[in-house]
């Protein structure tokens, strides 16, 4: 009996991402940002809609996560929260279906997904990102099968993030160029990719038809869900502290912030993507995807335009990355490249609890109690490092310090609430 080892990586893979992305708690901001934004959503749904944001959670209204992004993954949270499963049923679903996809369409790619500790870690902590690859692959299985589904998670991809429009483009550019001829006929009105285009242009275009209102016309602003001026204030704010050494924004790490300088597969992914082309003198409709997403990272990076010089808004394309590398390793080699990947799965997952919050969650746990007790769900402003993090984890009713009748004081441990008469440790 022949034994399919490519399968049981996949059980292998889909496995221990789970039971880590239940285990471990991210410490990625944006994810407390949309978790906030969904229950935000949840008790007043017009704060999706509002052109002119003048109410609801202050705290939220600063930082704007609905000002700045796309509502889908806010809703696929508000959803997830509404049935009390929580957000990860959204991340763990996520890693279903990449991991069935990509085992649909080469099965041989499942083990090479294991170089990269980028798309480990982005699957265990969840979050926008991992969303994102679940959507873009799900179009791309469909390309030639279902045309208007291919469309529709085409579609979505800019009503998750802006960047969501790199997809939309390469996808448009992969239609273009191998089904125009199907296209640009007499009957083109009735080409089922005619209709694809149509229909991820209609899906994508209520909430940017709000931006152009909200934006007053600016173009700008209406793609990126901010102001010019923001974004220089942005850019600004990435050369200073903790941002200006960020190693994602960079060409590689040289501030140890992960176990690698590099990610494997992102390079090792193009160098085969580049032999495959020069062997096989054959244009495919991965390597357009590829090469639209290549040539933008590596565009913004010569420029330093940091804002998406940033190698994770990239992943969308690891799955066809690690689709070119077997393509050219000999059969009788691949069992010794599929136990060098599964190695490389134990060693992101022992270096893993290095970027995790596992510790200050058990912290927390007993101080959230303490603090619903006190103050139930009266006006709090939060001090802590991770704030939205502990906003999230407590249910606070969050707000800014003039508004608020309480102050929560949380570090390392400590607790400290704070109102006008009296202080509880």
């Amino acid at each position: 009996m022949k034994i399919d080892l490519e399968k049981i990586i996949l059980f292998i893979l889909v496995g221990s991402l789970v039971i880590m992305n239940l285990y471990f708690v991210t410490p990625i901001s944006d994810n407390y940002w949309q978790y906030l934004a969904a229950r935000q959503i949840l008790r007043n749904p017009s704060f999706l809609w509002q052109t002119n944001i003048t109410t609801g959670i202050p705290y939220l209204l600063v930082s704007g996560p609905i000002y700045q992004y796309p509502p889908l993954l806010q809703l696929s949270y508000a959803f997830s929260l509404l049935v009390g499963l929580g957000p990860q049923l959204i991340d763990i679903l996520s890693i279903i279906i990449i991991c069935y996809l990509l085992y649909r369409m080469d099965k041989k790619a499942i083990p090479i997904i294991l170089l990269s500790f980028l798309f480990i870690r982005l699957s265990v902590q969840g979050g926008i990102d991992i969303f994102m690859l679940m959507l873009a692959l799900t179009s791309f299985y469909f390309f030639d099968k279902k045309p208007l589904i291919s469309g529709i998670f085409a579609g979505l991809m800019p009503l998750v993030k802006g960047t969501g429009f790199l997809y939309l483009g390469s996808w448009l550019v992969a239609v273009l160029i191998f089904k125009r001829k199907e296209i640009f006929n007499k009957g083109f009105f009735k080409n089922k990719y005619f209709l694809a285009i149509i229909l991820s242009l209609v899906i994508l275009s209520p909430w940017y038809l709000r931006n152009f209102i909200l934006f007053k016309g600016d173009l700008m602003s209406t793609l990126f869900g901010f102001t010019p001026g923001r974004m220089i204030t942005d850019l600004k704010g990435l050369d200073v502290g903790f941002q200006s050494t960020q190693p994602e924004r960079y060409w590689f790490d040289t501030t140890g912030y992960y176990p690698v300088p590099i990610d494997f597969l992102f390079y090792l992914g193009i160098i085969f993507t580049v032999f495959n082309l020069y062997r096989n003198k054959k244009v495919e409709r991965d390597h357009v995807f590829i090469a639209v997403f290549v040539i933008a990272y590596f565009l913004f990076q010569a420029i330093s335009f940091k804002m998406v010089a940033i190698i994770r808004y990239y992943l969308p394309i690891f799955p066809l990355l690690a689709m070119q590398i077997p393509k050219r390793i000999p059969e009788k080699y691949l069992k010794f490249v599929y136990a060098f990947c599964l190695l490389f799965l134990v060693l992101w997952a022992l270096n893993l609890p290095k970027y995790s919050w596992n510790q200050m969650d058990s912290q927390l746990a007993p101080a959230c109690k303490q603090i619903k007790s006190t103050i139930d769900f009266q006006p709090v402003y939060v001090k802590a490092f991770q704030d939205l993090y502990v906003m999230y984890r407590c249910d606070l009713n969050a707000t800014t310090q003039n508004s608020s009748k309480w102050t929560l004081d949380f570090d390392q441990g400590q607790l400290y609430l704070t109102n006008k008469t009296n202080i509880t440790r």
